[in-house]
């Protein structure tokens, strides 16, 4: 077992208003958010969906589009170098991984304009917060409440994301943008927390194979996926090393296992490392989904993979 010194930009792990049980979400409610045509942006990353987004005059920056993130944030730093007052919450909101406090909110802001490729997105209210122990140059985070109302293929080996036109039939507006079919859709349960995907893991074990059955919440916010402990000690994973986590709680070393094959629905990945997930439930982090070309339909709830 050897240690890793690998440092895991973005695992944020719940911890906006994701499956994060927050006590008080002043957010929440979708944002308003106009698509003028269908467009397509250069992803800053392979490993996570970061966009440089405009704030209109007052300056442009690298948001993470995260699907576990229930409401938007802005970097306590950012916000006040380009003049957009912070002010005092009437009741703070905690930020929870696992049961746990890991920070409070005081502050909230709204920019007043916003936009990334043809979206726009007016008035947008944000929590304020450092993010700068994730990545200094993130500016912010842009969660569900914006993230509902768009329609958006990501290719990460191509490094490219794809806003679907507004008010045109899926299938359409994604062969205007190149990707013609056949798409194979994955089973979403959304509720408040999120999108849900039910996988299956699988380990060979004493020349068998055991397998569980997991729900995963879909986090495009985690460059690793993640396993419940329970999932984890059933099929008897063996630690293939320990990584330094970078999230908003800090710099962190956790445990890394050896998986043999994940699936979920047309989607299998073998030989995968995965980390664990103290819940009962894990994560499907962005870092199986950039393997493939993804659809993920904000307004629909739905999340579709290209299969040829």
């Amino acid at each position: 077992m050897k240690s890793s010194v690998a440092i895991l930009i973005g695992l944020l792990f719940c911890l906006l208003f994701g499956c994060a049980r927050s006590e008080v979400s002043p957010w929440g409610a979708p944002a308003k958010v106009s698509i003028a045509s269908g467009c397509s942006l250069e992803l800053s990353s392979t490993k996570l969906p970061l966009v440089e987004a405009s704030l209109g005059e007052s300056g442009s920056g690298l948001f993470l589009l995260d699907t576990a993130a229930a409401s938007s944030m802005a970097d306590s730093r950012r916000i006040l170098s380009v003049g957009i007052p912070a002010r005092t919450m009437a009741t703070p909101v905690s930020l929870m991984r696992s049961g746990r406090v890991v920070r409070r909110l005081h502050d909230e802001a709204t920019i007043p304009s916003l936009q990334f490729g043809n979206v726009t997105v007016h008035g947008l209210r944000v929590g304020v917060t450092d993010l700068s122990g994730i990545d200094p140059a993130l500016w912010g985070i842009l969660g569900m409440d914006v993230l509902r109302s768009v329609r958006w293929i990501v290719d990460a080996p191509s490094r490219r994301l794809h806003v679907l036109a507004p008010n045109v039939p899926w299938e359409r507006a994604a062969a205007e943008c190149g990707f013609v079919g056949p798409w194979e859709s994955i089973p979403v349960a959304a509720d408040a927390l999120g999108w849900w995907v039910r996988a299956t893991a699988r380990q060979p074990a004493q020349g068998a194979v055991l397998e569980e059955s997991i729900s995963l919440l879909v986090d495009t916010g985690s460059d690793s996926t993640a396993l419940p402990a329970v999932s984890i000690l059933r099929l008897g994973l063996p630690t293939l090393s320990f990584a330094r986590v970078v999230d908003i709680s800090g710099e962190h070393d956790e445990e890394r296992f050896q998986l043999s094959e994940l699936e979920v629905g047309p989607v299998r990945a073998q030989d995968l490392r995965v980390l664990r997930e103290p819940d009962e439930v894990g994560l499907l982090g962005f870092g199986l989904m950039s393997r493939r070309v993804f659809l993920v339909d904000g307004p629909a709830a739905g999340l579709r993979v290209l299969t040829r």
